[in-house]
C-alpha cells in the first residue's frame, strides 16, 4: 500500500494545489492530513474544501481549533493571533461545521496519527528535539508516530536501547524500532526550504520517503498583501523560516 501524508497546509492554495498535482501522479492508495488546514494563509476555505476531497484520514491542528472557536486565541502570539481573526471573518459556517468534526487522534494501518504530541494532543506541545521526542514514547500504540505542528521535517527513533534522529529524506523503516516521524508543511515550511514537502510511505517495500514540491509563493504572497495580512507571515514563505 502506498499512503501520502500532509500536513500545515495553512490557508496556502498554491502549495497545496502542487503537492496535490504530484501525489496524484503517484496514485496512493490513501491520503492522510495532520492538520491546521487553515491560519496564516489567504485561502482558508478553498484549502478546506481540497483537503476533504482527498482524505481518506484527518486530525485537527491548532489552527483549525481556533478558526473554529475550540481554542482560546489569546495564547497564540499577536502574529498568529491576527491572521486567525481574518481567517474566523473568512471561513464559512460549513467549514467550520467540518473541523469540529476532526478527531485529535487517528489510527491508520499501523500509524498513529497527531498534529502536535502524543501524550496531550490538545495541549498543542512542540517536539522539537530528541529529547522532546524521548518522552512520548511511552504515549502511543505501534511503530510510527506521525505528526505536524513544528513545520520542519525529522525523523527521531528508539530501537529499545537508545533514542537517535535520522538525517535522512528516505529511509527504511525497520520492524524492531519505533519511530516518531514529523512530515513537515505544505503551506509554510520553516525548515530554511521555502518548498512544500510531504511523505511518501510505501508498506510493502518499508521505504518512507520526505518529497519536496515548488510551488509559485509570489502568488500566495500577493493574496497574502491583498488581504493585509501581517508582512513577516508573507515575508517567510520565500525563505522557509
Amino acid at each position: 500500500m502506498l499512503i501520502a501524508i500532509l500536513s500545515d497546509v495553512h490557508g496556502n492554495l498554491e502549495a497545496l494545489s502542487a503537492v496535490l498535482d504530484e501525489i496524484r501522479k503517484q496514485k496512493p492508495d490513501r491520503v492522510l492530513f495532520l492538520g491546521d488546514a487553515v491560519g496564516y494563509g489567504p485561502d482558508p476555505n478553498e484549502c478546506m474544501e481540497k483537503i476533504i476531497e482527498v482524505s481518506d484520514r484527518i486530525v485537527a491542528g491548532n489552527h483549525d481549533h481556533a478558526a473554529a472557536g475550540l481554542t482560546d486565541i489569546e495564547q497564540f502570539n499577536p502574529l498568529s493571533k491576527s491572521s486567525i481573526l481574518w481567517t474566523l471573518s473568512v471561513l464559512t459556517p460549513e467549514n467550520r461545521d467540518r473541523i469540529l468534526s476532526f478527531p485529535m487522534m487517528e489510527r491508520e494501518e499501523g500509524l498513529f496519527l497527531v498534529h502536535a504530541s502524543p501524550d496531550q494532543p490538545q495541549a498543542w506541545s512542540y517536539i522539537l528535539s530528541l529529547m522532546d521526542a524521548a518522552y512520548q514514547f511511552d504515549f502511543f500504540e505501534g511503530n510510527i508516530c506521525l505528526i505536524g505542528h513544528t513545520h520542519r521535517p525529522a525523523v527521531y527513533f528508539h530501537d529499545g536501547n537508545q533514542f537517535g534522529e535520522i538525517q535522512e529524506s528516505v529511509l527504511t523503516i525497520e520492524e524492531k524500532i519505533r519511530y516518531i516521524i514529523n512530515v513537515g508543511s505544505v503551506g509554510q515550511p520553516r525548515d530554511r526550504n521555502p518548498d512544500a514537502v510531504y511523505i511518501l510511505y510505501d508498506t510493502g517495500e518499508k521505504k518512507l520517503s520526505f518529497v519536496r514540491v515548488k510551488y509559485d509563493f509570489r502568488i500566495t504572497q500577493d493574496k497574502m498583501r491583498a488581504h493585509h495580512l501581517p508582512s513577516f507571515l508573507i515575508e517567510r514563505l520565500e525563505h522557509g523560516i
